[in-house]
């Protein structure tokens, strides 16, 4: 008997949160793994043998096209952005380009002939204000105040909107912690550890990091 296992792709699997997503998926033995990113950090090499990676920019039309079409995946777990690196946080061209890979990366999905059966969308907690000193869960009230979180709110509409005119499966994964050291330090292992279990099983729509919860 063969069988098939799915094939995820990890749009942004060369970035910070995205490599180690990557590692964590291989290790479950569970998954055809693709990878599409810029590399532009150098972390090509980083990546496990077992992973098929193609190099390109979900900013470019023609690149996302073909990233798209080159994964053919049951799963895309959408990873590629700037984080929210301290300065960047008003940068108006940072987060343009931002908006621009997830909008590439919905448009080519939705037309793609073989749509995957889950999109999972990485997000930020910071739509829910300052979370710097506070604990928060999904039932808080978003409401950002600095302008990347607002343009990751609003990411986060279109990716639902989408999903759902296409019948796609999605989940928000709003990410507690990137950069710095906040008051509540996040488990970044079970971060990650959940995040591959959405490929799995069936979870809520939403989700924010387990120790904010």
């Amino acid at each position: 008997i063969v069988v098939t296992k799915p094939t995820v792709l990890v749009i942004g699997g060369g970035g910070f949160i995205g490599l180690a997503t990557v590692k964590k998926l291989v290790k479950t033995k569970k998954f055809n793994v693709k990878v599409a990113d810029q590399f532009s950090g150098g972390t090509f090499d980083q990546l496990p043998k077992a992973v098929e990676a193609v190099t390109g920019d979900m900013c470019n039309t023609s690149s996302a096209s073909s990233i798209i079409d080159f994964a053919k995946a049951d799963v895309i777990i959408f990873l590629a952005s700037y984080a929210a690196r301290p300065g960047t946080y008003g940068d108006l061209h940072l987060l343009g380009e931002r908006f621009k890979s997830i909008t590439n990366a919905l448009t080519f999905m939705k037309q793609a002939v073989v749509k995957p059966k889950l999109f999972i969308y990485g997000s930020s907690a910071d739509v829910y204000g300052k979370t710097y000193t506070k604990l928060v869960t999904t039932k808080d009230k978003t409401e950002p105040c600095f302008p990347y979180a607002t343009l990751a709110l609003a990411a986060e509409q279109l990716v639902d909107q989408v999903c759902r005119g296409n019948d796609i499966r999605h989940i928000i994964f709003r990410f507690s912690e990137v950069y710095g050291k906040r008051t509540f330090k996040p488990a970044r292992t079970d971060e990650l550890a959940f995040l591959i279990s959405c490929c799995f099983n069936t979870p809520p729509e939403e989700f924010v990091g387990p120790e904010s919860a």
